[in-house]
């Protein structure tokens, strides 16, 4: 696995658990909720977030600054 596949998984990963740890914390103690229709909107949104990322190659174009 390259390193920029490693990176791409982690961050995948660290967004996931965010994901569904933010949406565990808004659910009071009395009411358990049914975690898979939180996985499933857990990723959703990190194929979304990542579906809009910006690609390795737009990362690495020079970037003009044109400072006076």
């Amino acid at each position: 696995m390259t390193t920029n596949k490693m990176w791409e998984a982690k961050e995948k990963r660290e967004l996931f658990c965010k994901t569904i740890n933010s949406i565990l914390m808004q659910c009071s103690k009395d009411e358990l909720p049914n975690i898979d229709p939180i996985l499933e909107i857990a990723k959703k949104v990190v194929d979304r977030a990542f579906a809009n990322y910006p690609s390795p190659e737009d990362e690495t174009q020079p970037v003009s600054m044109n400072f006076k």
